[in-house]
């Protein structure tokens, strides 16, 4: 995850990163598909397989738009692959394959929308995909939203719950994958009326930040600069000493005791937010507008 945010911030930033973005792509190719963590000793399932896969078939389809005889193609092909493979029966998606996790369930619809993103963009980038495997992941996000905000999965008590960043990162999705109807308006007229909240985001405001920058990149320049009048003051509020971002807590935080931005290191928050910053400017190819 962290490596594919912040080769996809190299790639943006251009020549003077080049050296950097070189082995952010060869780390890429080379781990995208290894597995996550499987069974324990307890018989836990924590493999968190489509965090990776997603994040960096996202990365790899932007690299690929770029140079259509980039060896990316090669390994971006086995990623699109493995997302169908490890689509859940409903359409939705696991933190990764092995059946239900630590805590007893399968889909939580946050994941389904970085597959969506890959597929769509890896078909963008021409790769070929099953249409058929991103209309059904498609579907399974329809029916966890409701109004326009997209809930956590179909599970009852996570049904029903809309939240502006999860809400956002759909509609990206969606739009990645081609569509852009009355849904997808609703899904965008539901974030904007969120979009305050993001950093109210379930487990990682910066993931729910990015989402909603994202988004705004696709709504046109008028939703960005909704976006960039609330959030470019948090973001900048956030910076630490040597050029990091540091993330900021939140009424989850303390109540759990714990940061999930935080415990993931600081060059993972960091390469949300340089990432974050460039939207807007043309700097990719499929990222944004």
């Amino acid at each position: 995850m962290t490596a594919s945010l912040a080769g996809l911030a190299f790639l943006g930033a251009g020549e003077k990163y080049r050296a950097n973005h070189e082995r952010a792509l060869a780390y890429v190719m080379a781990h995208v598909l290894d597995g996550g963590r499987g069974p324990g000793e307890t018989g836990a399932n924590w493999n968190q397989t489509n965090w990776s896969l997603g994040y960096g078939g996202i990365y790899l389809a932007e690299v690929c738009a770029r140079d259509s005889r980039s060896p990316a193609r090669e390994v971006l092909a086995k990623v699109v692959k493995r997302l169908e493979e490890n689509q859940e029966q409903t359409g939705g998606y696991a933190h990764g394959p092995g059946g239900p996790n630590a805590l007893g369930y399968l889909e939580l619809e946050i994941v389904s929308n970085f597959a969506i993103a890959a597929l769509g963009m890896a078909k963008r980038a021409g790769i070929e995909a099953d249409e058929a495997r991103t209309v059904k992941a498609i579907e399974y996000v329809k029916s966890c939203t409701s109004g326009g905000g997209v809930a956590y999965s179909t599970r009852p008590g996570q049904a029903g719950a809309g939240e502006a960043g999860r809400t956002a990162g759909a509609y990206w999705a969606f739009r990645q994958a081609g569509r852009d109807g009355r849904f997808e308006d609703g899904m965008a007229k539901y974030f904007e009326r969120g979009l305050g909240r993001l950093t109210e985001g379930h487990v990682s405001p910066a993931m729910h930040i990015l989402a909603g920058g994202l988004a705004s990149s696709f709504r046109g320049k008028k939703s960005m600069s909704k976006f960039w009048k609330i959030y470019l003051p948090y973001v900048m509020s956030c910076r630490v000493a040597g050029g990091a971002f540091d993330a900021r807590p939140t009424e989850e935080s303390r109540s759990l005791q714990s940061n999930s931005d935080r415990s993931n290191g600081p060059a993972f928050i960091t390469a949300h937010y340089a990432l974050l910053l460039q939207l807007g400017q043309d700097r990719f190819k499929l990222l944004d507008r």
